[in-house]
């Protein structure tokens, strides 16, 4: 499963080579994708929020940061629309570059706390949003195929 999500996420970048040459290197490798918005939010409440929506099969990949507290959610389309009103997040719009160390591996601090699938899956804002409200006893979470159906990030999207 490795390879095929290190495939994906070097395809994303806008220089796959490079991520390549940093990985195979032991570095993390900058990854500045039009394919996703990065939201990051506080590790700890984080991993709370990974559960409900993992539990629904609707958790994409979350880079964890523990030296800076910060979990790195890979998410779809509208996430300013769905999430910028939640002030513990902080949104990175498409193009932002994320330092990622390979699938598998931990470098610089990070590793991937849910695992890219190499399918191209995100996690929708708006499920992100809700469960982030539920957590924080502010909402209901409303998750699931008949709420709102996901679709892969293809490198074409960029």
């Amino acid at each position: 499963m490795s390879a095929k999500a290190n495939a994906w996420l070097a395809s994303c970048a806008v220089s796959p080579d490079a991520v390549w040459r940093a990985w195979n290197a032991d570095r993390l490798a900058p990854i500045a994708s039009t394919a996703w918005t990065v939201v990051e939010a506080p590790l700890l409440p984080s991993l709370d929020v990974m559960r409900p929506l993992g539990r629904v099969g609707r958790l994409g990949p979350v880079l964890g940061c523990p030296e800076d507290n910060l979990a790195c959610w890979l998410v779809g389309d509208k996430a300013q629309e769905h999430l910028g009103g939640l002030s513990e997040l902080t949104l990175r719009g498409p193009g932002w570059r994320l330092p990622c160390p390979a699938v598998g591996q931990y470098s610089g601090g990070r590793g991937w706390v849910q695992r890219p699938d190499g399918s191209g899956l995100l996690t929708d804002p708006a499920d992100l949003a809700a469960a982030f409200a539920a957590a924080s006893g502010s909402g209901t979470v409303m998750l699931g195929p008949d709420i709102r159906a996901r679709r892969p990030v293809t490198p074409d999207a960029r």
